[in-house]
């Protein structure tokens, strides 16, 4: 497992500059989630925003707060340990903070806008959730124009064997939650779908594909619209792929904790 290098690591050794180590993280943190999902190259904007928000102010307060519950889990834990814990709270803190940001205070750096529901599951453990509830609170389909069923009466017996011998290859085990009809006649052959276990589409001229939530991996958004998902190409729209994006990583984030530096997770 790796964290920040020995330079990087918070200093506890002086406790009244933990929060401005946290600050100055939590800045970091955004840096990297506006080149990685949002607009790269248009960080000043959010920095502006940030502050002429008066977010700022949360973060000193939320600052001060980590500082003194970080201290207390690097007095309860030595070595190793103590790491996993330190920047898996810091990753998951900033995860949410930097959501609760853009969502409140960014709409007007954006075309596509994220469902406000999704702020509910910052902090929360997989085990505190419904899991398909927030699958649908993370996609919002209400204001998607894609041909979805989130039952099954309501696509055909034919349909849904195309789709099933296309690329919808799930376990017998699995529930399937719903089925997003991206074919041009509604052949239901190419599109995507989710059930409680993983994550199953066709592109265009691709292959199939599945990947399981347990084995997430490489989640990127190479140029702000498509998304790669363990390296393989995922298209529906720069709405949809974007909040797939998020969903998948918060998915891939209760599977472990981040492995690099500043508490964040891999790409």
């Amino acid at each position: 497992m790796k964290y920040p290098p020995e330079s990087d690591l918070l200093d506890f050794s002086r406790p009244e500059r933990l929060a401005p180590q946290i600050e100055h993280r939590f800045l970091k943190a955004l840096a990297r989630a506006v080149a990685e999902e949002l607009y790269p190259g248009n960080y000043r904007d959010y920095l502006e925003h940030f502050y002429h928000s008066g977010y700022h102010k949360i973060i000193e307060r939320r600052a001060q707060q980590l500082a003194e519950e970080l201290r207390l889990l690097y007095q309860k834990n030595t070595g190793d340990s103590a790491d996993p814990l330190i920047y898996t709270t810091l990753h998951r803190e900033f995860a949410g903070l930097i959501d609760q940001f853009v969502l409140l205070h960014c709409r007007s750096l954006h075309h596509m806008d994220l469902p406000q529901a999704i702020l509910r599951y910052a902090n929360r453990e997989r085990s505190e959730v419904d899991l398909a509830q927030m699958i649908f609170d993370y996609l919002d389909f209400r204001r998607e124009p894609e041909k979805v069923y989130t039952q099954i009466d309501q696509i055909s017996p034919d349909a849904l064997q195309r789709a099933v011998r296309s690329f919808l290859l799930m376990g017998k085990a699995e529930r399937l939650l719903f089925i997003c009809d991206q074919s041009l006649f509604g052949s239901a052959r190419e599109g995507f779908a989710m059930t409680d276990r993983g994550l199953y589409w066709k592109a265009h001229l691709h292959l199939p594909q599945t990947v399981l939530y347990q084995d997430l991996q490489s989640i990127r958004r190479p140029n702000g619209d498509w998304i790669e998902i363990n390296e393989e190409f995922f298209n529906v729209s720069p709405s949809l792929n974007w909040k797939l994006f998020k969903l998948l990583r918060k998915l891939r984030d209760w599977e472990g904790p981040p492995t690099t530096k500043e508490g964040t997770a891999p790409t």
